[in-house]
């Protein structure tokens, strides 16, 4: 089962970070 959890886990961690850098970025860049 760990050959299951793992890639699933990977991909929330993945798209959990992606959405921080998503927010982040126009953040930043209205901030000069």
């Amino acid at each position: 089962w760990i050959f299951w959890v793992g890639p699933f886990v990977g991909a929330a961690l993945a798209a959990v970070y992606h959405q921080m850098i998503i927010r982040a970025i126009p953040f930043k860049a209205s901030r000069p």
